[in-house]
């Protein structure tokens, strides 16, 4: 019996889990602590993020949605909505203009991607 090689088997992300395969097509977008959507096409990662959305929303319509853009980010921002809600509310924290994001956006995102709330 042939034996899986390491490129076929699932990755492993820290704590042992699965990680998410990369370079799924937008439709196939499922909820996990951190979704990076990416590509050349806005007009799909727009599909794929409201995708997102309205299947998150589906589950629990009190999903709260913020948007933080990178660019022009003040610092405590996204510390402030991924801090866990009084009462309990999920929340769907989209961050736009990544790649001209500020020094205190980057250090914050690293900081939360170390350590991401699983809620």
């Amino acid at each position: 019996m042939a034996r899986p090689s390491a490129s076929s088997r699932p990755a492993r992300a820290a704590g042992g889990r699965t990680a998410a395969p990369p370079g799924l097509p937008w439709h196939q977008i499922r909820a996990a602590p951190i979704v990076l959507v990416s590509g050349p096409e806005e007009f799909l990662a727009d599909r794929a993020v409201r995708l997102l959305r309205d299947r998150l929303k589906e589950e629990d319509p009190s999903l709260e949605v913020h948007d933080v853009d990178a660019a022009t980010y003040a610092p405590g921002e996204l510390l402030t909505l991924a801090s866990p809600s009084l009462f309990g509310e999920p929340r769907l924290i989209r961050v736009e203009h990544v790649e001209k994001c500020s020094d205190e956006f980057l250090e914050e995102a690293i900081a939360y991607l170390a350590s991401p709330a699983e809620d």
